[in-house]
């Protein structure tokens, strides 16, 4: 089987897996909003806004700091052109940035792709090709990493930071992040 044959059939399959996961998502956007992570996020934001959700270091997000990070952050995806059924890796370290983006991909109905930060090079790229990973959210730590990764890859890219966050009832406690990471 030449090079063409073999790249053909993986982007058919990736097709497949892609329907897949758009069919997966409509599915669960028909359900119940209690049903997806967001739509308990939502609900948790409604209903005990100010309680803590999230304690990282200096920075604290309540339930409706949390919603509204999410939410904007998933505007920014959006903008990006994510959408349903699109894959996007995340290699950010375990910190309030990780949650906001994580949901923020699932409530697009994207599918999330976590990569180890213990992972080498070559592990990584595995996993962003055969994900078929659109956009990668990274930290700033990761960011050579990343170059080497993406390189000849058509794979866009975003530093993970917390976004200022449409907020209703409080103020977003995210400004310490949001100067560490870039």
């Amino acid at each position: 089987m030449s090079s063409e044959q073999i790249r053909a059939l993986r982007d058919r399959e990736i097709a497949k897996r892609q329907e897949v996961a758009r069919e997966i998502a409509a599915t669960l956007a028909a359900l119940a909003p209690t049903t997806t992570y967001t739509g308990f996020l939502r609900q948790a934001a409604a209903e005990v806004g100010p309680k803590r959700a999230i304690f990282d270091g200096d920075t604290t997000l309540s339930y409706a700091e949390l919603f509204a990070q999410v939410d904007a952050a998933a505007a920014i995806l959006r903008q990006r052109g994510i959408a349903a059924g699109q894959a996007v890796a995340l290699l950010v370290d375990n910190s309030a940035r990780y949650p906001v983006w994580f949901l923020a991909v699932l409530q697009l109905g994207a599918i999330a792709v976590p990569i180890n930060n213990k992972l080498v090079e070559r592990e990584i790229g595995y996993i962003v090709e055969n994900s078929a990973a659109r956009l990668m959210i990274y930290d700033k730590p990761y960011e050579g990493l990343v170059d080497k990764v993406l390189a000849g890859r058509d794979v866009t890219r975003l530093l993970a930071y917390l976004p200022p966050g449409r907020q209703r009832a409080m103020p977003v406690v995210g400004d310490a992040l949001d100067r560490r990471a870039q």
